[in-house]
């Protein structure tokens, strides 16, 4: 068959078969975007292929590179669509209801110069007071007892230094009064035992060389004690004199005397770790152990106290903590070890309750010694 149009002039060879298959020869340059599928569709606007069916495989006639021959190509390869990784397994939410505490114990020192330091890097003094110097502070703590509890160098070696008891022992509360030896009052007042106090009162008053401490008990002296302040006899830190023990001495140009007793501050923190539940603590237990050596022998105790009443607040909400503070008297004057230790118990609103505990330990190990020299002086013939 032969076509004529304005465009173009092409004869069409079909082949008979079962359906027609057909390709197109040109007569003449086609335009350069002819192709095949513009001869089918001129075929059927002018219905002269009405009878005829495209087929999908190629044509036998059909060559590359001829006018109204498709292009070929190779078929454009897909990546292969992997499956979505699995999503790692997740931790299980935390039920609500269950408990999860922790308690932790910090200390810091209260006095100057150890104010906000770390109690486990509070040094101890040394326990020597006498420099040469005169001495213009001391504090004394009131153990109570007759003269046969002295514990000092100045009895044996110094003639003013002494201990004179009256007739029994002081009361637990006495009244102590201590003169220079010049007479200037230096300290009166009513005193229990275990009391720290200082002498002077006052930094208008001054030390001299000889301290006399006079015990009364219900307007009866019961005791008398001399010690020498002058800064050449020896004085140490822990001396004993009768019912008084040395705790601490220094002069008037030291912000910082030396000191024995020194108060430190422990923190309880009490945390609840639990995400999503909160909890009620029951229970505060604190335990402190003392272990001392005073003169070769070992001393300390325990004290255990609940301190539940000083938790506020002891409702904590989850990721929240609540704190308890103490303010304990430690000695640095004494070898040995305070070892406080605490045991906190809480309740969720529903499950079984937790505990949590933790333990801080200070250790002291106070520097001083005392040092006996003889001179002995002999002729030649001895």
């Amino acid at each position: 068959m032969r076509f004529d149009s304005s465009i173009l002039t092409f004869t069409v060879v079909c082949f008979l078969s079962t359906d027609y298959v057909c390709a197109a020869h040109s007569t003449s340059d086609p335009p350069p975007d002819f192709n095949a599928d513009m001869l089918f569709s001129f075929l059927a606007k002018n219905d002269y292929g009405s009878s005829m069916t495209r087929q999908p495989t190629p044509r036998p006639t059909c060559k590359p590179g001829e006018y109204g021959c498709p292009e070929t190509h190779p078929p454009t390869l897909r990546p292969k669509v992997s499956d979505p990784p699995s999503e790692s397994p997740s931790e299980p939410p935390t039920p609500v209801g269950e408990c999860d505490v922790k308690v932790t114990i910090t200390c810091l020192g209260l006095n100057e110069p150890f104010s906000n330091m770390d109690c486990m890097e509070i040094p101890s003094p040394n326990l020597q007071c006498s420099n040469g110097s005169n001495i213009d502070k001391l504090s004394f703590s009131f153990i109570g007892g007759d003269c046969s509890k002295s514990a000092n160098t100045q009895d044996d070696e110094v003639e003013d230094a002494q201990c004179e008891d009256f007739g029994g022992v002081p009361s637990e509360r006495s009244r102590i009064t201590c003169v220079t030896e010049d007479g200037v009052t230096v300290f009166n007042q009513d005193v229990s035992i275990g009391e720290v106090f200082d002498v002077p009162t006052s930094d208008s008053l001054s030390l001299s060389d000889l301290l006399i401490c006079d015990v009364f008990s219900s307007g009866e002296k019961k005791q008398t004690v001399q010690i020498n302040t002058d800064g050449k006899a020896d004085l140490f830190l822990k001396d004993i004199y009768g019912s008084l023990q040395v705790e601490s001495c220094g002069d008037k140009n030291d912000p910082n005397p030396k000191n024995c007793m020194v108060d430190v501050e422990y923190t309880y923190t009490i945390d609840n770790v639990h995400p999503t539940s909160p909890m009620d603590v029951t229970s505060l237990n604190r335990t402190i152990f003392t272990r001392k050596e005073v003169n070769g022998v070992s001393a300390g105790g325990t004290t255990t106290e609940d301190l539940i009443d000083r938790v506020d607040p002891a409702f904590v909400l989850p990721d929240e903590t609540t704190t308890v503070k103490e303010t304990v008297t430690i000695d640095l004057c004494v070898e040995g070890e305070y070892e406080t230790s605490v045991i906190v118990k809480a309740d969720p609103p529903e499950g079984k309750p937790c505990e949590s505990s933790d333990k801080y330990t200070i250790v002291t190990k106070p520097k001083g010694c005392r040092v006996d020299v003889e001179i002995a002086c002999e002729d030649e013939e001895g």
